[in-house]
């Protein structure tokens, strides 16, 4: 539950009903996250909010796994209960095991990863850190290492999308995040 009402059903072929049956089909989940149920009482923003999540999950040019890693390491730095918990499980239903996961959220640039991903977080973590610190010689090595220029634009989107719903999960305790609270599973 989250500090507002929620519409977890939703009278069907409205937009809000197609949403959620989006949800749990590309999210592999029998009923929508806590996240998106949060936001029903504005079925606009929860449509709007899940299609730019969506294309950037289940539609990105960067791997899955690192898409997840960066949203993993953001709300993890940013101390978001809820969707550090959320990645996590992603991760592991991924099949990226607890100790690489970890490792990922202590030193992303000695974690069992290959090393452009290691990059990928890294630059992830920067921008989400002190963007304006991001030097045009770290981009050009990124480029040098194969990122394009689409991969680059979707980090840096994926890091204010995952800053976005940290707040959105944050603001109305979704899942009732307070550290240390317990967090309600998925």
């Amino acid at each position: 539950m989250s500090r507002l009402s929620e519409d977890r059903a939703p009278e069907p072929t409205t937009p809000l009903a197609e949403a959620y049956s989006e949800i749990c089909e590309v999210m592999g989940v029998s009923e929508p996250t806590a996240l998106f149920t949060a936001l029903s009482s504005r079925p606009d923003l929860t449509v709007a909010t899940w299609n730019l999540f969506k294309l950037l999950i289940a539609k990105g040019q960067l791997p899955p796994s690192v898409t997840q890693l960066i949203l993993l390491t953001i709300s993890a730095r940013a101390n978001c209960a809820y969707c550090e918990q959320a990645h996590r499980r992603a991760l592991e239903s991924m099949g990226i095991d607890s100790a690489t996961i970890d490792q990922c959220l202590k030193d992303p640039a000695n974690a069992r990863v290959p090393e452009l991903h290691a990059k990928i977080i890294q630059f992830a973590l920067k921008a989400a850190r002190s963007p304006n610190d991001i030097t045009d010689d770290e981009v050009e090595k990124l480029r040098h290492d194969g990122l394009t220029d689409g991969e680059l634009a979707e980090t840096a989107i994926l890091v204010a999308t995952t800053r976005f719903l940290n707040t959105i999960a944050e603001a109305l305790e979704v899942g009732n995040t307070k550290r240390g609270a317990a967090v309600r599973s998925e």
